[in-house]
């Protein structure tokens, strides 16, 4: 097994779990948030060499799950996003993963930028500004 293999497999257990777990609990963003820059720092260096493997299929899939779970419109994520008042903190979550599953193929992908176009805008961030667009975001959207 390469180390390749072992994160993989490391972020499709994190994935499943934070997908487990926001059918039980409300999400914490700090979970997320650490998940994510994990999963944005493994495809950001497989585009640099420029070779998605088949195995890495499976971690796209947790993500699209994962989003389309944070974007539910019935079901035990939903009362406890409404419960909560949490659609900002989830609709977030999802814009930030489409975004890095769209962000994926680009070659500036490859040092790291990632392209988020939501509600007709368009940012450009790095890794270590990831935490202050993020809450950002989450700030914007709590306000519509």
């Amino acid at each position: 097994m390469t180390i390749n293999d072992i994160q993989r497999n490391s972020l499709i257990a994190g994935w499943r779990e934070l997908s487990d777990m926001i059918t039980q609990k409300p999400l914490t963003l700090d979970s997320f948030k650490d998940l994510y820059k994990r999963t944005w720092g493994y495809f950001s260096a497989i585009a640099a060499n420029g070779t998605l493997a088949l195995e890495d299929i499976r971690l796209l899939n947790e993500l699209h799950s994962v989003s389309f779970v944070l974007c539910g419109s019935e079901g035990e994520v939903f009362e406890i996003a409404k419960s909560n008042k949490l659609w900002g903190e989830y609709f977030t979550c999802s814009v930030f993963i489409n975004a890095l599953l769209k962000s994926i193929p680009d070659k500036e992908f490859a040092s790291g930028e990632l392209v988020i176009r939501s509600g007709g805008e368009t940012s450009v961030i790095y890794p270590e500004g990831f935490d202050m667009v993020f809450d950002e975001r989450v700030k914007k959207e709590k306000i519509i």
